[in-house]
């Protein structure tokens, strides 16, 4: 071998080892520049996936609840509306009781709803918040469309008069200790309980401390919780149609047993007048007739004021009549004459025309009720009235047009027809067809 053969091998191998180097280089490059890519997007992508977990654990929870308020419960003194105590003791069990502020706050009682045990993006429970008079024990005061909630949320989602409040906790911030093994007094309640049983441990911004003023903000490292509220506005739809469903099975049992419907209540009373079509739902009849048998939470809660009944004439019962000497007048007459000496003569109900049972009172009208988009010969219909909009009266209304926003179903004189309300920031009625 020449050494130029030697010359050339020797550089032929440096080159080759040069080239090498440089692939190396650029693969290393390739995979550190991969690594920073990767330890930027993965943290987003994890972020954005907890985000998901927390919103679809809170729409769980807010559907759970709404579900409760509205289920079909008749035992004891159970009010449509009503929510579950809060869980104290971290077990998914609502408490027995919950009278006290401090004792409103608590976990969400996912057992008691029965969920799956919804966590947020940290793997924490939900906590939640209810106001007094909706708690299901101790009950307070009355509870239908126009009860406002206790609570008011700032910041970024503002509420007032907020019905209930679920919390998203987050992961651990400083200062925060949710072991369950060592214990401490709570601020929210008073009390020295294990510390994943304080608020303050998942809590922050004022939420923790069991008053009604609560803060909704962006997470920072001071403050992770997220609200998600319960207003009017997304929980009394779904009561109301609760309401004037229970109300439309007893009105169909009612027609069922007797063969037509009560006259409605003129407003603003709860006694069924005859010729009276339109008005508030009958708590009270003149005999003949039978008073319908609501539920006990029914008037005891004024949702005899929020539900306006319409009936059509020939499906109420044709009475017979005659002149009665009475010593006061009553409620129950239609016309009286006096006093003659002392006493009254009144016309009064006496008997019910049977041939004018099942919806043949023709006498009234050949007309059954019509609301527009919905077809067949409609005998009555129930529309919740809502809480009170704008410059609208409190209740009990004076008049349909106190009560109802659709100019169609609130008209002076009573035409039968009816439309089926679209519920928006100026509307908030409803209609239940009872039957057919």
């Amino acid at each position: 071998m020449t050494s130029a053969e030697i010359n050339f091998s020797g550089r032929s191998t440096s080159a080759r080892q040069s080239g090498q180097a440089a692939v190396i280089l650029v693969l290393l490059l390739v995979l550190g520049v991969s690594a920073i890519i990767y330890s930027a997007i993965n943290p987003a992508k994890i972020a954005i996936e907890n985000d998901v977990k927390t919103a679809n654990a809170l729409a769980l929870a807010k559907d759970a609840l709404i579900g409760y308020a509205t289920g079909q419960r008749t035992a004891g003194t159970y009010r449509p509306g009503e929510l579950p105590c809060p869980d104290n003791n971290d077990t998914g069990n609502e408490q027995s009781t919950c009278d006290t502020p401090g004792s409103r706050i608590g976990r969400l009682p996912w057992k008691k709803l029965g969920i799956p045990d919804p966590r947020d993006g940290s793997g924490e429970r939900l906590w939640y918040a209810i106001s007094d008079v909706f708690k299901n024990s101790t009950q307070t005061g009355v509870l239908n469309s126009d009860t406002p909630g206790d609570f008011t949320v700032s910041g970024t989602t503002p509420g007032t008069s907020v019905i209930a409040i679920v919390f998203a906790p987050g992961p651990v911030l400083d200062g925060q200790n949710r072991s369950s093994s060592t214990a401490a007094m709570c601020a929210t309640t008073g009390t020295t309980l294990a510390r994943n049983l304080c608020a303050e441990n998942y809590l922050e911004g004022g939420n923790q401390d069991g008053d009604a003023a609560f803060t909704s903000a962006l997470a920072t490292s001071t403050f992770n919780d997220k609200l998600l509220l319960i207003t009017r506005e997304n929980f009394f739809p779904a009561v109301e149609r609760r309401v004037a469903q229970e109300i439309g099975s007893v009105l169909r049992s009612y027609y069922l047993a007797n063969g037509y419907y009560p006259a409605a209540a003129q407003f603003p009373g709860n006694t069924s007048t005859a010729s009276t079509y339109r008005g508030y739902l009958p708590t009270t009849t003149c005999a003949p007739v039978p008073t319908p048998t609501f539920p006990t939470w029914f008037a005891a809660n004024n949702w005899n004021q929020y539900m306006v009944y319409a009936v059509a004439p020939r499906c109420t019962p044709n009475i017979d009549t005659s002149w009665v000497w009475v010593g006061t007048q009553s409620i129950c007459a239609l016309s009286c004459l006096g006093p003659i000496f002392g006493l009254y003569i009144c016309l009064m109900p006496n008997s019910i025309d049977g041939s004018s049972l099942g919806c043949n009172n023709t006498s009234a009208s050949t007309s059954y009720l019509t609301v527009n988009g919905i077809g067949g010969s409609i005998e009555s219909i129930v529309m919740p009235a809502s809480y009170r909009l704008g410059t609208q009266p409190a209740r009990p209304c004076g008049a349909a047009s106190d009560c109802l926003e659709d100019a169609e179903n609130a008209d002076a004189i009573d035409n039968y027809t009816y439309v089926k309300p679209v519920r928006s920031g100026t509307n908030n009625d409803s209609l239940i067809v009872v039957r057919p």
